[in-house]
This record gives structure tokens, C-alpha cells and sequence, in this order.
């Protein structure tokens, strides 16, 4: 488990714009959250297994 503190570290993560994660935020269910109204924090293997989830969805969505 590695923690991600902060948009930028996890956008770095994903290789995807703020705007593209903010999107995931708020219409896919991308593990991230904002404490306390300062900044954002995630977690690499969460970000992994929401990664997995999408994908398996993709592929049933595709049969």
C-alpha cells in the first residue's frame, strides 16, 4: 500500500489530467478522497483495483 497525497501525486500515478481524475471521481467511483476540504489523498492499490473493476466491466459490457 502506498498512500498518494495530493491531485498532482495522483495524477501522476494515473498518468491522466485533474480533469480526467476529477471526472472519475465524481461519475466512475475512483478511490479518492478530500480531507478535510485541503487537499486529496488515494492509494495506489486501491487505484489498482478500481483499475480492474472498470476493466472487467468494460469486458462484460463488451459480450
Amino acid at each position: 500500500m502506498a498512500a498518494l497525497s495530493g491531485m498532482k501525486e495522483i495524477c501522476q500515478h494515473c498518468n491522466r489530467s485533474e480533469a480526467s481524475v476529477l471526472k472519475w471521481i465524481r461519475e466512475c467511483g475512483f478511490p479518492a478522497d478530500k480531507f478535510g476540504g485541503i487537499g486529496w489523498e488515494s492509494d495506489t492499490e486501491m487505484i489498482a483495483e478500481w483499475r480492474k473493476e472498470q476493466l472487467r466491466k468494460k469486458l462484460q459490457s463488451a459480450a
